[in-house]
């Protein structure tokens, strides 16, 4: 699965599965080149594991644990 798939690809695909083998309920992944990420700029290849669906996850999960 990982054949002929670039490095991002790769992540991405960790990422899921990680989640779809329920090792994790939520995974992130951003990317960014140096100089970008310096000014807080980066990139989401997949918005179903980007940072604002990630942190929603964690707010619901700590107000479910807060109860």
């Amino acid at each position: 699965e990982f054949r002929e798939a670039s490095y991002m690809q790769r992540y991405e695909l960790f990422c899921k599965k990680l989640v779809l083998e329920r090792h994790y309920d939520s995974t992130v992944l951003i990317t960014s080149t140096r100089q970008a990420g310096i000014k807080g700029q980066y990139q989401e290849p997949c918005s179903d594991i980007g940072f604002d669906f990630f942190v929603k996850k964690l707010s619901a999960y700590l107000k479910g644990a807060a109860i």
